[in-house]
């Protein structure tokens, strides 16, 4: 009964209910990676490699064939990889504390080369002569 149902909706409307529901999903993730503190911790690295191996299966469908296929069939999906690499880092960098450094961040892993130049060309012009 529910089946017949479903099959009788017309495809566009589950299209546009599916436009709706991922967007929302997208939108809710963007507002709480927002608020998110990258600052003086290491999770810039933690959002962007997640990320990064969640697009592998969109990117090279093939690429997890060469694992395990028990490995395979869970990285296939780019929400639980990304999901399943979020939480295993998250997990390393923040609450395994042994070896971290206090403010470990990819921002302070450099030293400070800004140039002395003024905010607008106009004031470096004026400097340089």
């Amino acid at each position: 009964m529910v089946g017949a149902v479903v099959a009788a909706i017309p495809y566009p409307v589950l299209g546009g209910a599916g436009i709706v529901l991922f967007g929302s999903v997208a939108a809710s993730g963007i507002r709480t990676l927002s608020r998110v503190d990258y600052e003086d911790n290491l999770n810039m690295v933690i959002v962007s490699v997640a990320v990064a191996v969640g697009i592998i299966p969109i990117a090279a469908p093939t690429f997890w064939d060469a694992f395990p296929e028990s490995f395979g069939v869970i990285m296939h999906s780019g929400i639980s990889a990304t999901a399943i690499v979020a939480v295993v880092l998250n997990y390393l960098f923040n609450e395994v504390t042994a070896g971290n450094k206090p403010g470990a961040s990819v921002f302070a892993a450099s030293e400070d080369k800004r140039d002395n130049f003024g905010e607008r060309l106009d004031d470096d012009i004026r400097r340089s002569n």
